[in-house]
């Protein structure tokens, strides 16, 4: 009511003010009442318009400026052409110049009026003194004596619009409180008669509940299925409940190792990417003997590869191409995890294999330093987010790529972008940049060093030493291979769909809304995603029993696996005699191969031939296979 009162005086008061300016407005337009397009005519045709005449008409130009498209008006809305030539463009049109001049008062309620124009017609009319008045133009002109009587009321209504229009703002402001409060009001209104509504339902429905004599046995009904609910559901979580709490526990004991761990895994992946396995080891150990120094507290094992990867996703990696040894997962772990883009050493090409299957779902574009079209595939891949492989690097980078590999980016808004050559790209959250090099030794420069993580996929002895042991094998027991490639890829998918199905249950756990055990369709969920894990557990069994058997077999060829390694590495030395000798791990691979395949095998005694034995009668389908190989073997 305060507000509705103090709006009325508000509005009373701007009434009341703009009353007074009415006179004002009828006074003008009186004058232009007894004007017409004659008049205005025989004005225009005057070729020099007695003296004063022509101020009154400029007078009349500075207001119609911007309301009057005949008048051409610079970029402040004044009048370009104020000179008697600009009048008579002005008046081309008479009837139309009278119509503006009748709804002029509607331009200045608009407040479409520049204050610079009003006052410059103010300084003529002050200028002119009483000759500007119809008195004083009557006996030049009819028409600018009708001008003069329009210019001064209304630059008077201007007067008191200006001074009013404070007074009209306060009386919106004041206006739009008033209706904020009311539907407010009306808000509180509904809000109690709805809950008023609500109340008396509930009332009906708590009387109605009293009545019921059965309430009592619909209730043990209620909770009796509550319990059976609960029992399957602890049932279903009975084996995962097992792992968490052991994790909680664990977790709560390592927690204050944290800090000494996530250092030494921060310090791996951000300087020893770079070294072979010897150095790797005796940086950690130099990490783990300085905090141990500065009393951080540090695990047992401080193993960096455990902080920065999962066993799901080392798994997922081999599925990709990743060669299992430790150096391997080293570096896949060092990728993944690197804030910087990665520079890989890979002269036997074994990283690169697995970034280009590990990137290929992101649209990984592949090119060369150098190549004629390197520049459109990092404008397209920049713009769109796709990850860009530069392979075969030499020891220098050009300087167009500089601003990428250092992420030297500029912010644009709320958007980041990067120069290349002479264009501005923005630069998506979802690129990536791999650079890889064959060179065995290269030498970059400290600053590309800085900027990139150098990391060094080199073939080890013992990856080497694996994959030769498992090419013997292939050759000599394809049966044997066959199955243990096999094996380690379903374990490499049970180890994804472990960790896929226990992030599931943790997921719809922590998801699930008000009481869990009226949740059926959530316990069925878990049932079946037991159900599941329990039926990849018991395959994860059998597969570590099978490949167990099948690598006592796969032994008895491990001395090749060891004396191929050897020589391979003796040959990557002799470059060191001379660049002449360098040799590639393909080649090497095949000079090997063709050489098992030209050796006709004198089958010896297998001290673990018990042992290959029962993988056949493990998996009876493939009979047939072995026979087949063994015939091709012969």
């Amino acid at each position: 009511a305060k507000i509705a009162a103090e709006v009325k005086i508000q509005q009373a008061s701007c009434e009341d003010d703009l009353s007074k300016a009415i006179p004002l407005v009828k006074e003008a337009e009186s004058a232009l009442d007894v004007l017409d397009v004659k008049d205005f005519q025989e004005l225009k045709a005057l070729p020099k318009p007695p003296g004063g005449v022509d101020l009154v008409c400029e007078a009349a130009m500075h207001l119609q400026a911007t309301i009057d498209p005949n008048i051409e008006v610079d970029k402040k809305g004044g009048v370009k052409d104020p000179t008697w030539k600009g009048a008579g463009k002005m008046m081309n049109n008479p009837g139309k110049f009278l119509q503006n001049l009748k709804e002029y008062k509607f331009a200045i309620d608009d407040g479409r009026v520049p204050p610079v124009n009003v006052e410059k017609a103010r300084k003529i009319q002050i200028s002119m003194g009483d000759d500007f008045s119809h008195a004083g133009m009557a006996r030049k002109s009819g028409a600018a004596a009708g001008l003069c009587v329009f210019i001064i009321n209304i630059i008077m209504y201007y007067d008191v619009v200006v001074q009013v229009e404070p007074k009209r703002n306060a009386l919106r402001e004041a206006t739009e409180t008033l209706n904020n409060a009311n539907a407010k009001l009306a808000e509180v209104k509904a809000l109690v008669a709805d809950l008023e509504q609500k109340l008396a339902k509930l009332m009906k429905e708590f009387h109605a509940a009293i009545e019921k004599k059965d309430a009592e046995l619909a209730e043990a009904q209620k909770c009796q299925n509550k319990l059976d609910m609960a029992q399957r559901l602890v049932n279903a979580l009975s084996a995962n409940g097992v792992i968490w709490e052991q994790t909680v526990e664990r977790a709560g004991e390592e927690l204050v190792y944290i800090p000494g761990d996530v250092l030494v895994a921060c310090s791996f992946a951000s300087y020893v990417g770079v070294f072979t396995r010897p150095y790797r080891e005796a940086c950690c150990q130099e990490f783990v003997s300085f905090l141990t120094k500065k009393n951080v507290p540090l695990g047992p094992k401080a193993d960096p590869l455990s902080v920065l990867a999962t066993d799901a996703e080392i798994a997922a990696w081999a599925g990709q191409g990743l060669p299992s040894d430790l150096v391997s997962c080293q570096n896949g772990a060092i990728m993944t995890n690197s804030q910087r883009w990665c520079l890989i050493i890979d002269p036997q090409l074994q990283g690169i294999v697995w970034i280009k299957n590990k990137e290929a779902e992101h649209g990984l574009q592949i090119t060369r330093m150098g190549h004629a079209k390197m520049l459109n595939t990092f404008e397209v891949s920049l713009d769109q987010g796709k990850s860009v492989l530069i392979e075969n690097m030499g020891e220098t980078i050009d300087a167009v790529l500089a601003p990428i590999v250092s992420r030297n980016t500029i912010k644009r808004g709320n958007k980041r972008v990067v120069k290349l050559g002479d264009k501005e790209i923005i630069l998506r959250d979802s690129f990536k940049l791999f650079m890889q090099t064959k060179l065995s030794n290269p030498h970059y420069p400290p600053e590309v060093q800085a900027e990139t993580t150098v990391i060094n996929f080199t073939v080890t002895m013992d990856g080497l030493e694996d994959q030769l042991l498992f090419l013997v094998v292939k050759l000599e027991r394809p049966d044997l291979a066959r199955k243990k490639l096999e094996l380690i890829q379903q374990q490499n998918e049970f180890k994804v769909t472990l960790a896929h199905l226990e992030a599931l249950l943790l997921e719809k756990l922590a998801n699930a809304e008000g009481d869990i055990l009226d949740d059926t369709e959530l316990i069925l969920s878990l049932e079946e995603a037991k159900k599941t894990s329990d039926e990849v557990k018991e395959k994860v069994v059998f597969a570590q029993e099978m490949e167990a058997k099948i690598n006592e077999t796969s032994e008895f060829y491990r001395p090749t696996g060891v004396r191929g390694s050897l020589l391979f590495f003796l040959l990557c030395d002799l470059c060191k005699m001379h660049t002449f000798y360098k040799y590639s791990l393909d080649s090497f691979i095949m000079v090997v191969t063709r050489a098992v395949n030209s050796v006709t095998l004198r089958k010896p005694k297998e001290p673990k031939k018990e042992a290959a034995e029962e993988v056949k009668e493990k998996d009876p389908e493939d009979d047939d296979d072995d026979d087949d190989d063994e015939d091709e073997d012969k």
